[in-house]
């Protein structure tokens, strides 16, 4: 299918450069890279999940870490 897309210029010489080096046409070298491009979306998860360890520190937190304030408070009482 015939579509118009506008790139940069110095995209389009490098496009046409690799083109010429793989002995392929433009319109094939930048159909290549698109497919290449969906295909690792498709392959990389949205959102990873990590699991990080967690520790008992042996009572409630001394700060609401959700007040920004008290959060401020206490890192300035520190220097």
């Amino acid at each position: 299918m015939r579509t118009t897309i506008n790139l940069p210029p110095r995209i389009i010489e490098k496009a046409k450069e690799r083109a010429r080096e793989k002995n392929v046409t433009l319109s094939l070298y930048v159909e290549e890279a698109v497919r290449s491009a969906l295909s690792k979306d498709e392959s990389t998860p949205s959102e990873s999940v990590v699991k990080l360890p967690t520790f008992n520190c042996g009572g409630p937190a001394l700060i609401d870490l959700e007040d920004k304030d008290a959060l401020w408070e206490a890192l300035d009482d520190r220097s």
